[in-house]
């Protein structure tokens, strides 16, 4: 399954009506649930869009599980399809970065901005050419 931009927004906004609980001993500033997604990205490698597994979503970040290791502090920039001029592109910057296995690695990152509305983003490693 595909996260969607509606799906995400309704995820969040579960996520945030939920008081947190006293027994919830993780030092975490949001709640998160755990998925089991696809989104698209685009990685601080470069390149095209690929597709990376949502592990886990909170109003703060995100984790992944993906094909390449990404440094801490790179950027990246996850896609959430939706209506016409209803996307999302949130940019998201490495917090950590575990290899389970080969050529398979969990991403933690953080939300650096959102872009509404965004069909073809520009990846974040990408500078736009001056017009001067």
């Amino acid at each position: 399954m595909q996260l969607t931009a509606d799906l995400y927004r309704e995820i969040l906004r579960s996520l945030r009506s939920d008081h947190r609980s006293s027994r919830n001993l993780e030092k975490r500033s949001s709640p998160r649930v755990g998925l089991r997604s696809r989104v698209t990205i685009f990685p601080p490698s470069g390149g095209g869009p690929v597709v990376a597994w949502v592990r886990d979503l909170s109003a703060n970040g995100i984790g992944l599980v993906y094909t390449e290791a990404m440094p801490i502090g790179a950027q990246f920039t996850a896609m959430f399809a939706g209506r016409v001029h209803d996307s999302l592109a949130i940019v998201y910057g490495v917090a950590n970065c575990k290899e389970l296995s080969k050529s398979l690695y969990s991403i933690g990152a953080s939300v650096v901005r959102v872009d509404r509305g965004a069909a073809h983003p520009v990846p974040p490693a990408t500078k736009r050419p001056s017009t001067a």
